[in-house]
């Protein structure tokens, strides 16, 4: 039956999975992930007579696991134990072997597998058992022929596992509790070795002695057959000088991250009683039986229970074989091996059972991948506080210069911040300050990472504000979604309670998605509170780059959480980072200045020291500290004069440079000005580039930026990726923007500027006008108004509109395939068209002639703009109709500008005309909260903040009885007021009461009145304001006849409950049947959080 994780096993009978290990450093992998050791209740459950085993009994996740001990590696031992383990444990239904193993480098399919890599088995083949013949070894047929196929339950596991959805999952799930096991064993045993020590030789490439004369032995080995000296085979490869730069030599490039988390391969594996050292062999048996792996104890576990091997790869069976990699795989195959259980539901043998909390119990004899709902709901809402760009900005900062930025960790005040016997408030924060520039993002970096590796048992935290991101990226929901995941992930599911008060709640409501500022510093303040004596470090770089109010208010709510960390006993450290502007005021954080410290300018002559390509004179040397001393601790200065000066020293002449050197600014405005002004070739070029780089609704890939520009320059339409490849596109974006654009490491390849105080170069002191740009005051407008000519050509293109019609008839299948090898721009174009357009019509710059082209619904622009659109639309449900108008388009885009221009082009429109998915233009702006575009539908004032102003509230009500439907009917006003309140848009909701057409008590969809559906979503803030409103009848019953009181009464609210008392003078007990009902929920209730003599005098 399914494991009760709830109460302890009464016998071994109840021990449904059974983990084996060879090695003690195995085990340890493995216990390091155990929830629950039994022993320690007090709970034994011994063995049979007569069985050898060790074993350690507990509970990892949902299941009760037994852990096996193996004396030895091996076959035999293996089959010894398994033989053992089912006299024992006769209910075993699925037996991990779990620990360490060789891999094949390359797959059938041609992936790749790195060391630490985990591998799993869906079957096995016992490579060295067979008959040698005296020419050849003729093997056996496989484990999976000779010994019995993998029963349905692994076969339909594996299919399971092969998903690319449940792969992905466990991958996430392994790399978190990898964290867990490196906390707990310590980096010294579990911690990742380094890609620069992932290297693989070729398959014939002998481990020896390779230095001449070193080994007469090793001289002589020269085939495959010959033998090497046994203190080679001892040895490790750098002290035998096995050359990795020959060719042939893979090594794994180094990851964006610093440790690359593991990937999990499925496959055969080979099983057999020697330890693989051979390269050679290696590659003839995948080449006959395509195993991904070879492993010693598979073979003897699988005849006695259905076995899985899941291992990581700590070598690749050739002789170069190392240790050095066998705790960090140990750990990985051991992380998998949870991950693994997470997902495994155990089946249900028919037996009785009143204790499983599954409420899908799986069928007798199924064994499969499932998550329990209740399991599924809560990492659902775990994940909605994820955003795809959350690191980003991490990912993209240059890593530290070779030996700088190490003077941090020796200052008195990064040792006075982070030192454990210093844990009031005063000493909580750290704030490291610096020019812009200076190199404080790439400092934070360093110190994070620094911290991740070296500080065990240590929760280590960060998150990197990006200006130049999207809206979460550069704002404090951002900030403390990502940290609250992080933090989440990072420690115990019983300590996740406030999360999931919270979670729950919302899920309820349908809005776990919509996360407010409140509900996350909530959980943020509650969490840390329970959290006793752990010990937490944050770093939060970039706090100018935010919202100066937010981050003021960010700043703020740190402090009060720091202080209560302090009163609970928990060790909690922040480090901030900003420029110098603006100041907030932090009572007692203990501050640093970036460019005030000797180290930092130490560093910047070790960059320029390193980079500048100057001979050894005593005027390049002039030159080298002249540089440094200009530099006024900017690292950014240096870094963009240094290629300058070197444009110089590469045509030998020391005078040039000097002279290059004196002509350059020492302010960086003064030097953007300067490299952007320095040649006129290709200009329009420049400015286009800025403007991209300035004004696209989001960052541009790096395909679409290269044809942003060059549709309008050279007129090219359709990517060719033979001809633009990317290094040929990088090129162009460094030549075009003089330097100063540079593309990111993200996956996508995103556009932006190489650092803020370029952009704050162009828009806030007006680099556009100092380079002759020749846009002034109106940049954003004639920027953006260039942009929409843009898109609108691509879009309208010959090329682009055949391609739309060839997808139309696939109902968009072959659009993505083809878009991104071919019309890399259209999607953003489509998007992107209107955006731009209303942008430039609220900067002044008039778009009338241009809206003009979409005003007929059957014209050919409004027809390639639908089309197109769909054609780009996932969910059917979500594309335009032929119905749809262009008014309505606007509305849904929140369009603002355009929507009043295109009524006033359009005297008389109706905006309550039923014309797309939502209903009216009118519909959808209430529905998805769109205020400004609301005004503009009613031609009221844009600058207006209230809505409820007699002419806004009049034109609404006009609009109403104008419509198609000669007047608004209650339930269509119930709909649309219901959406806002859901939504939280309360000035919505009183602009609509304000009418005077909305009846309050009404039901919407035959079930629940506002009030009623209010309580159901525990929304006591929603509630209170419907009573203020003084025409709510509170007895009005919604589904079930039950009132807004007993609905309150069965969700023990007593918020809920007391507002409905408080402002209902008119509440009464409906035949008594409402008291009753409140008599029976406290008879059988008790934990109710109100008490009955509560309701009674209330009452």
């Amino acid at each position: 039956m399914p494991d009760d994780p709830n109460s302890y096993p009464t016998s071994r009978d109840q021990f449904s999975v059974a983990v084996i290990c060879a090695s003690t450093q195995e085990a340890d992998a493995v216990e390091a992930l155990f929830d629950e050791f039994y022993d320690e209740t007090g709970h034994d459950y011994g063995k049979i007579h007569g069985d050898p085993n060790a074993y350690t009994n507990g509970r990892i996740g949902k299941h009760h696991v037994v852990l096996a001990h193996m004396p030895g590696m091996g076959k035999g031992i293996a089959s010894s134990v398994a033989a053992s383990f089912n006299a024992s444990y006769n209910n075993i239904r699925l037996a991990l072997l779990v620990g360490v193993c060789g891999g094949v480098p390359r797959k059938e399919d041609g992936g790749e597998i790195f060391l630490g890599d985990v591998l799993v088995s869906d079957g096995l083949v016992q490579y060295d058992l067979g008959k040698r013949f005296p020419d050849k070894f003729s093997r056996k047929d496989t484990l999976s022929e000779s010994l019995g196929r993998p029963n349905l339950e692994i076969r339909a596991l594996m299919k399971k596992l092969r998903g690319g959805r449940t792969k992905c999952r466990v991958e996430q799930f392994l790399a978190s509790y990898l964290g867990v096991v490196q906390g707990t064993l310590g980096v010294q045993r579990a911690g990742y070795p380094g890609t620069e020590e992932d290297f693989l030789f070729p398959s014939d490439y002998r481990h020896k002695h390779h230095e001449p004369q070193a080994c007469s032995l090793c001289d002589g080995c020269r085939a495959r057959g010959d033998p090497v000296c046994y203190e080679a085979l001892q040895k490790r490869c750098q002290v035998l000088k096995c050359d990795r730069t020959i060719s042939g030599v893979r090594t794994r490039i180094p990851s964006k991250v610093e440790n690359p988390p593991p990937a999990v391969h499925v496959g055969p594996i080979a099983s057999g009683d020697t330890v693989l050292l051979s390269g050679d062999d290696r590659e003839e048996i995948f080449a006959k039986e395509k195993t991904i792996g070879f492993e010693m104890e598979g073979a003897g576990v699988w005849d006695n229970i259905p076995c899985i091997v899941i291992k990581g790869v700590s070598d690749y069976a050739d002789s170069h074989k190392s240790k050095r990699w066998q705790g960090y795989a140990s750990a990985a195959a051991a992380s998998c091996m949870k991950a693994f259980l997470d997902y495994y539901a155990v089946p249900d043998r028919g037996m009785a059972t009143t204790s499983s909390t599954n409420p899908f119990p799986c069928p007798p004899g199924d064994l499969e991948l499932a998550v329990p709902s209740l399991e599924k709901q809560q990492q659902d809402c775990l994940n909605s506080l994820q955003f795809s760009q959350d690191t980003a900005r991490l990912e993209n900062i240059d890593e530290a210069h070779e030996s700088t930025c190490q003077w941090l960790f020796e200052r008195e005040e990064y040792r006075r911040w982070l030192n454990p016997t210093k844990t009031n408030d005063q000493n909580s924060f750290l704030w490291i300050k610096g020019k812009p520039g200076a190199g404080k993002s790439t400092l934070m970096k360093l110190a994070f990472l620094e911290s991740k590796r070296t500080m065990s048992n240590v929760i280590v935290l960060s998150f990197f504000f990006n200006a130049r991101g999207d809206i979460l990226e550069r704002s404090t929901l951002g900030l403390y979604r990502s940290l609250l995941f992080q933090l989440l992930t990072s420690i115990p599911v019983g300590n996740r309670q406030p999360f999931w008060d919270v979670a729950s709640r919302k899920n309820r409501q349908n809005s776990v998605a919509n996360w407010t500022l409140k509900e996350l510093q909530k959980i943020l303040y509650a969490t840390l509170h329970d959290l006793k004596e752990s010990n937490i470090v944050w770093f939060i770089d970039a706090v100018d780059e935010c919202d100066e109010k937010e981050a003021r208010n960010m700043v703020y709510y740190l402090e009060d959480l720091g202080k209560s960390a302090v009163r609970s006993g928990t060790y909690f450290k922040i480090c901030l980072a900003s420029r110098h502007y603006p100041f907030i005021t932090l009572d007692g954080a203990i501050e640093l200045v970036v460019e005030e410290q000797f180290g930092h300018q130490t560093d910047i002559m070790k960059y320029i020291n390193s980079k500048l390509k100057a001979k050894l004179s005593k005027q390049s040397q002039e030159i080298k500290g002249i540089v440094c001393e200009r530099a006024s601790g900017v690292f950014l200065w240096v870094v963009l004069v240094v290629p300058q000066l070197n444009e110089a020293f590469d045509h030998g002449r020391v005078e040039a440079a000097r002279k290059r050197l004196d002509e350059l600014p020492d302010e960086l405005d003064d030097l953007f000005e300067n490299i952007l002004k320095k040649d006129d070739k290709h200009r329009d070029d420049l400015i286009l580039c800025l403007q991209w780089t300035l004004f696209a609704k989001r960052p541009l890939t790096r395909e679409e930026f290269c044809i942003a520009i060059w549709c309008e320059s050279s007129q090219i339409i359709e990517l060719d990726p033979d001809k633009h490849t990317p290094r040929q596109m990088e090129r162009f974006i460094l030549s075009a923007s003089k330097g100063l654009v540079e593309i990111t490491r993200s996956k996508d390849h995103t556009v932006q500027f190489i650092h803020e105080s370029v952009r704050d170069f162009f828009l806030l002191r007006h680099g556009m006008d100092r380079i002759g740009a020749g846009l002034g005051e109106r940049l954003s407008g004639l920027s953006h108004d260039r942009l929409k000519k843009c898109c609108y050509r691509y879009m309208t293109s010959d090329l682009t509109k055949a391609c739309v019609a060839e997808v139309a008839a696939d109902d968009g299948k072959q659009l993505l395939a083809d878009t991104n090898t071919r019309f890399v721009l259209l999607e953003y174009a489509v998007h992107g068209l209107f955006y731009h357009a209303d942008a430039a019509e609220g900067s002044d710059i008039s778009q009338g002639s241009f809206l003009k082209l979409f005003q007929d619904h059957e014209g050919p622009d409004f027809g390639t703009f639908i089309s197109t659109f769909n054609a780009f639309e996932r969910y059917a449900i979500r594309r335009h109709n032929s119905n749809v108008r262009l008014l309505y388009i606007l509305a849904e885009s929140d369009l603002c500008h355009l929507v009043r221009l295109h009524l006033k082009m359009n005297t008389g429109s109706n905006v309550l005309a039923q014309i797309g998915r939502y209903g009216s233009p009118v519909d959808v702006a209430i529905v998805k909260g769109n205020e400004t575009t609301l005004r503009a539908l009613l031609q009221c004032p844009l600058d207006t903040s209230d809505l409820l102003q007699p002419e806004i509230v009049l034109q609404m009500e006009r609009s109403f009885r104008n419509s198609l439907r000669s007047e608004m009917r209650h339930t269509d006003a119930i709909h649309l007021a219901h959406n806002a309140l859901q939504r939280g848009q309360l000035k919505i909701f009183e602009l609509i009461f304000a009418t005077g057409m909305l009846d309050l008590n009404a039901t919407f969809n035959n079930h629940h009145t506002i009030l009623t559906r209010a309580v159901l979503d525990d929304r006591e803030d929603l509630v209170r304001f419907l009573l203020g409103t003084g025409k709510i009848d509170v007895n009005a019953s919604g589904k079930g006849g039950k009132s807004a009181f007993v609905l309150a009464i069965e969700r023990n609210h007593e918020g809920i409950l007391d507002a409905i008392i408080q402002h209902s003078k008119t509440l009464r007990w409906s035949s008594w049947t409402d008291f009753y009902y409140a008599f029976d929920i406290k008879q059988h209730g008790a934990d109710n959080i109100f008490s009955f003599q509560f309701i009674w005098l209330k009452a």
